[in-house]
């Protein structure tokens, strides 16, 4: 049995932050982190990109080896914790050993969701959420020409973009009437099908996949019209799930995610969790930055007792492949009031509820985004407009 200071389980964004931040205020205390994954933390959010542009393993990392010993942060790579009991703060880990911390931090992040759709066991089928999932992809694909993404979300058409820049075919495929439906009204998200099949990238939108074919790997998608597309390899891009297979029997409360309170502290004292796993007033975020925030305040936390809350974050958009250049705030789909620009290639659309700024989105030339940004989550009144610079005027028939 070993005990240590603090015990981090998981080693992405949330876990290394929360490492980092506990070192800065305890230069003393021991940290364990373990995690299942065969590395250190690197940038996952940068996965989709390494697909057409390869992956320099140094510069994808977010610390290297020497950062881990100047901190006196042990790890255990390759290591998954198999069971935890909350009330004793101790973990059992799949090499045997077991390991009690006096604060423990449960940050073993999601995996990909994937969808029932038969056939999605076939050979050529991937989701990807680590380099070694990138590894697999970029092995398999190597002589292939026609690829599929299934999923029209930021991530869905960063891949597509990805793999258009490797010089294969690739068709996105999204159930909505348009990509990045929840980021787009209907207008905008229309063009932005149209742009993506001028680059290359082509476009079904508005149809659920209903199988996929093949024999000794995948060959087909069949949507459910009958439509067939045929494919040499596909790549879900359908969302995430929390992994928490290892803590369902653990006693602590679970819905999507870890149940924590806005100290990202669970209801059991000196048990915190942060990252994709942990849920907080509801909502599990998924994102990077709300993660690496996550993983700084519940650091801070374990060394000193609620000293900081987590706020949820305001949400945005940013979509840059090719000349494709599309930013997207708040609520686009509920309001009174639509204010429109459009000149050349920018279509910026501001909307108005109540005579509040609701939401935003610039397509085109984004350099008004901070100021968009400020405007909507603020809700300010629509006469603070013209703060953008850019002469929006009120569409007829919606004014």
């Amino acid at each position: 049995m070993k005990d240590v200071s603090y015990l981090i389980i998981g080693n992405g964004i949330a876990g290394h932050s929360a490492a980092k931040e506990i070192r800065k205020k305890d230069k003393d205390g021991s940290i364990l982190l373990v995690t299942s994954e065969k590395r250190h933390t690197y940038f996952r959010i940068k996965l989709t990109e390494y697909i057409g542009t390869g992956c320099d393993e140094e510069k994808a990392y977010v610390s290297n080896e020497d950062w881990y010993k100047k901190n006196n942060i042990d790890v255990l790579l390759d290591t998954e914790m198999t069971a935890f009991d909350p009330k004793t703060k101790k973990a059992t880990l799949s090499n045997g050993e077991e390991v009690i911390g006096e604060k423990v931090l449960l940050a073993m992040g999601s995996s990909p969701f994937i969808p029932p759709i038969k056939g999605v066991e076939k050979e050529g089928v991937f989701a990807m959420r680590t380099m070694e999932d990138l590894e697999a992809f970029l092995a398999y694909i190597d002589d292939k020409e026609k690829l599929v993404v299934i999923g029209g979300g930021l991530l869905g058409l960063e891949a597509a973009y990805s793999i258009l820049q490797r010089g294969k075919d690739v068709t996105v495929i999204e159930s909505f009437d348009y990509v990045l439906g929840r980021q787009l009204n209907r207008e905008l998200g229309l063009d932005l099908n149209d742009e993506l099949e001028d680059m290359g990238i082509h476009v079904r939108a508005g149809q659920n996949t209903k199988e996929f074919q093949g024999d000794a790997h995948v060959e087909k998608v069949i949507l459910e019209d009958g439509t067939e597309i045929e494919t040499d390899g596909i790549l879900l891009s359908t969302g995430i799930r929390p992994n928490i297979d290892c803590i369902k029997d653990s006693g602590l409360a679970i819905h999507r995610g870890i149940v924590v309170n806005t100290h990202l502290e669970t209801g059991y004292e000196g048990v915190f969790s942060a990252g994709d796993i942990a849920e907080v007033d509801g909502n599990i975020m998924g994102l990077w930055t709300a993660s690496m925030e996550m993983g700084r305040i519940a650091g801070t936390n374990m060394v000193e007792k609620d000293a900081l809350e987590y706020e949820q974050p305001k949400l945005f958009t940013n979509l840059e492949i090719g000349d494709i250049r599309i930013f997207s705030c708040g609520d686009v789909t509920h309001y009174d009031e639509i204010y429109q620009f459009d000149s050349g290639d920018d279509h910026h659309r501001v909307f108005v509820e109540n005579n509040k700024i609701v939401g935003g989105i610039l397509d085109g030339d984004i350099k008004e985004r901070n100021k968009i940004k400020k405007l909507v989550f603020s809700q300010s009144d629509v006469r603070e407009l013209e703060l953008a610079s850019i002469p929006f005027e009120c569409r007829r028939g919606d004014c």
